[in-house]
C-alpha cells in the first residue's frame, strides 16, 4: 500500500457546492458566537431566543419556535434552561398557551446579548459593501424559504 502524498492539496470535493459552503460558513460563525456567549453562559439558541423574545413581549412559545424554525421538542429545554436561569418567566395567555416574557435580569442579558450580536455581524460582514450584504442576506433568505417549504416548526 503506498502512502498518500502530503505535500499536495487535499482535494475536497464539496467545495463550492452551496450547501456545504452554507454549512461551513454557519458553522464558523456559530462558533465564534458561542466563544462570545461563553461568558454569559447561554448557547446561540438561547441568545436568539432571547433576543427575539426581547422584541416580542408575551409572543408565545409556539409563536417563538415557528419564527427560529424551531421544532416544538426543540423548544422546550431552550425555554426552559431559560426558565430556570432566570432571564424569563410564562405568563398565562389565551386559552391553554403560555406567553413568554424576559424579567429584570433576562433584560439586562439581553441588552448584553445584542452588543455582543452586533459586533459579532460587523466581524463577519466587514468585508462585504452594504449592498453585497443586502444581497447575499436576499439570497439565503430565499434559500431558507425554498429548503423549509412544506416543513413544519
Amino acid at each position: 500500500m503506498t502512502k498518500p502524498d502530503r505535500t499536495t492539496a487535499l482535494i475536497d470535493p464539496l467545495a463550492g457546492q452551496l450547501g456545504y459552503e452554507l454549512r461551513r460558513a454557519a458553522a464558523a460563525m456559530m462558533t465564534a458566537f458561542g466563544g462570545e456567549l461563553e461568558p454569559l453562559g447561554l448557547r446561540p439558541s438561547e441568545a436568539s431566543m432571547l433576543v427575539l423574545i426581547g422584541s416580542n413581549p408575551g409572543r408565545t412559545q409556539s409563536d417563538l419556535g415557528r419564527a427560529l424554525r424551531i421544532k416544538p421538542a426543540n423548544m422546550v429545554p431552550i425555554i426552559n434552561r431559560l426558565v430556570m436561569s432566570g432571564a424569563v418567566r410564562r405568563e398565562p395567555g389565551e386559552g391553554r398557551s403560555l406567553a413568554i416574557f424576559l424579567t429584570d435580569d433576562g433584560k439586562a442579558i439581553y441588552r448584553q446579548v445584542r452588543k455582543k450580536l452586533l459586533r459579532h455581524e460587523r466581524r463577519f460582514s466587514r468585508r462585504l459593501s452594504r449592498d453585497a450584504r443586502r444581497r447575499l442576506i436576499d439570497a439565503l433568505r430565499s434559500i431558507c424559504s425554498e429548503a423549509c417549504r412544506g416543513l413544519d416548526f
